[in-house]
């Protein structure tokens, strides 16, 4: 069989025909895995992700998330619930484009620590902790 002009184009980006082949049918939902990395002090009640005003989706410090079943076309992800000494690398919400019956990723990567005071041969952290100090 040889596809051609818009038939072909359409099938090229995931649609698919009715068992005739007459009509088109639109792509079905896709799929966001949602990596979430961070180093440094763990933040133990974790974070909270959010895609397109969602409801929040608990997560922990180092997880990854899949939500399947989302419509093709640009979304929302965004991730909150970072307590001090927390820092993200890049802005909270993110734009992602779903392809139709297919799988896209996006990743946040966070950053945990206290500022670091230097007073050899220690570290002097916020709330009186104190762990050995490398000089910059």
């Amino acid at each position: 069989m040889r596809l051609t002009g818009a038939v072909a184009a359409f099938a090229l980006v995931g649609g698919s025909c009715d068992s005739s082949g007459s009509e088109m049918l639109a792509p079905g939902p896709g799929t966001l895995i949602v990596l979430i990395a961070s180093t440094g002090t763990p933040d133990l009640d974790g974070y909270r992700l959010t895609v397109d005003d969602g409801e929040p989706i608990p997560v922990d410090w180092n997880d990854q998330v899949e939500i399947p079943g989302l419509a093709a076309g640009s979304h929302t992800v965004e991730l909150t619930g970072l307590d001090d000494p927390c820092v993200l690398n890049g802005p909270p919400a993110r734009s992602v484009n779903i392809p139709g019956n297919g799988i896209v990723y996006s990743h946040f990567v966070v950053t945990c620590g206290w500022p670091c005071y230097y007073e050899y041969p220690y570290c002097v952290r916020l709330g009186g902790h104190h762990a050995p100090a490398l000089r910059p």
